[in-house]
């Protein structure tokens, strides 16, 4: 039997890679908590993306500090949850981990301890 076009193209393609896995750190955690480094030396198919939301900041900062560390971006914290907190609506500006995050480019996200109600 001959193989079609189509079937060996099929039996060519080799799966996609799977998404990128964020890591998102608890509270307090600061620096590379999370060995990326050695991760992605583990499971070589994988990208690690490790964030560094603030220690200390609450879980709305720590989203939209984690969104713009992704995507790229100044951190906006909005104009009604700045002045209610009394913080400046802008924070840092990032230069992007993931800039192509959409629906068709997802994400995991694994977070630890408070890291994973940032994810939520």
């Amino acid at each position: 039997m001959r193989a079609t076009a189509a079937s060996t193209a099929a039996a060519d393609a080799s799966p996609p890679p799977p998404p990128p896995t964020v890591l998102i750190p608890g509270f307090l955690s600061m620096g590379d908590c999370w060995s990326s480094g050695e991760l992605a030396a583990r499971d070589g198919a994988r990208a690690f993306l490790p964030t560094h939301p603030g220690p200390l900041s609450s879980h709305h900062d720590r989203a939209v500090e984690v969104f713009y560390q992704l995507v790229g971006g100044t951190a906006d914290y909005g104009a009604a949850h700045a002045a209610e907190c009394g913080h400046a609506r802008y924070g840092r500006t990032y230069g992007g981990l993931y800039p192509e995050w959409s629906a068709r480019r997802p994400v995991d996200l694994l977070g630890h301890s408070i890291g994973g109600v940032t994810a939520r």
